[in-house]
């Protein structure tokens, strides 16, 4: 039997720097939620409420630290092959910045980090000895407009904040511990546009998280749903 935890969608959380600053859930993304918190149980299976530890300011500046030095590998990597690094003409200014972010990671800020994301990810596991996979929204609320997310010359990181403000499934869980993580539809809201709920799962047990997924639209078709097509 499939056991689910689920997070509370009016509760969610924006743990950016470790505080759990309340982060509102548009009432569409909330309702797709609690539609397939309902079809779950259905289905015969159990959801009960819960969510892994969060990452906190340590496991933040963890990750800073490591997406940052891989950043940083990346323009070494390809400055190696081509003999030259990248001009500003061939990459994004929100690419740039993280680049030069990277280079100011020093080797024993960079291990440090790899050690608590570590930390984390055991506690993740114990999470995960009573649960088959975490459920919750995939996003905050409705697209943003094309552009939002873009850096720009004068502000390469503002795409960062702009993301915080919707972006629901806390998706580095899955990168940290490995484990599978899924997009599920949920249906249409008023504006046509999709709506979709997330899955974490245990490592390796991709399986069963596209065992639940087969379910899922066996009991409530999604392919047939189109939104509608939007002109600028």
């Amino acid at each position: 039997m499939f056991r689910g935890a689920r997070s509370r969608a009016g509760e969610a959380a924006d743990r950016r720097d470790g505080e759990a600053a309340g982060q509102p859930v548009h009432s569409a993304w909330a309702g797709a939620l609690e539609d397939t918190v309902r079809l779950l149980a259905r289905l015969g299976h159990t959801v009960v409420e819960g969510a892994p530890d969060p990452l906190g300011r340590d496991g933040h500046r963890a990750i800073r630290a490591v997406y940052g030095a891989a950043a940083a590998w990346v323009c070494a990597y390809w400055t190696r092959r081509t003999g030259r690094r990248p001009s500003d003409e061939e990459i994004e200014p929100y690419t740039r910045a993280l680049f030069e972010r990277g280079g100011r990671i020093g080797a024993g800020e960079y291990l440090a980090g790899v050690e608590e994301l570590q930390r984390f990810a055991r506690r993740a596991a114990a999470f995960f000895a009573d649960v088959d996979a975490w459920l919750t929204p995939t996003m905050g609320g409705p697209p943003v407009p094309l552009g939002t997310l873009t850096g720009t010359d004068e502000d390469p990181l503002r795409g960062e904040a702009a993301a915080g403000g919707f972006l629901m499934f806390d998706a580095e869980y899955a990168n940290i511990t490995g484990g599978p993580a899924m997009s599920v539809p949920a249906g249409l809201d008023s504006e046509g546009l999709p709506l979709a709920v997330a899955f974490l799962g245990r490592p390796g047990e991709d399986g069963r998280l596209m065992a639940l997924a087969a379910q899922l639209e066996e009991a409530r078709p999604w392919a047939h749903l189109h939104p509608p097509a939007r002109g600028a």
